[in-house]
């Protein structure tokens, strides 16, 4: 696990780093969940709106959307439409 680590770029923004796409596509979706989890309690949604994984076509959707919308609530995806409901009311 040399090639991944966590920067806290200040009191509310996480930044994991994987530093190579073999790695990345290696870790297990139940990490990431377990990642987003701790994430979403400890940020909100304050200063953070959606997280896109690569690879992922549901997440590339979401990206699309943005891109055209430019909505002010993010699409259930990373989030749930009850932590959408919460925190981007």
């Amino acid at each position: 696990m040399d090639q991944l680590r966590f920067e806290l770029l200040n009191k509310k923004e996480l930044s994991i780093v994987v530093g190579s796409d073999f790695v990345k596509s290696s870790i297990e979706r139940k990490l990431l969940k377990n990642i987003s989890s701790v994430f979403k309690r400890v940020v909100g949604g304050s200063g953070f709106f959606d997280a896109i994984e690569m690879f992922d076509d549901e997440a590339v959707d979401r990206l699309t959307h943005y891109a055209k919308v430019a909505p002010d609530r993010p699409v259930p995806g990373f989030w749930t439409e009850q932590d959408i409901a919460n925190k981007f009311a």
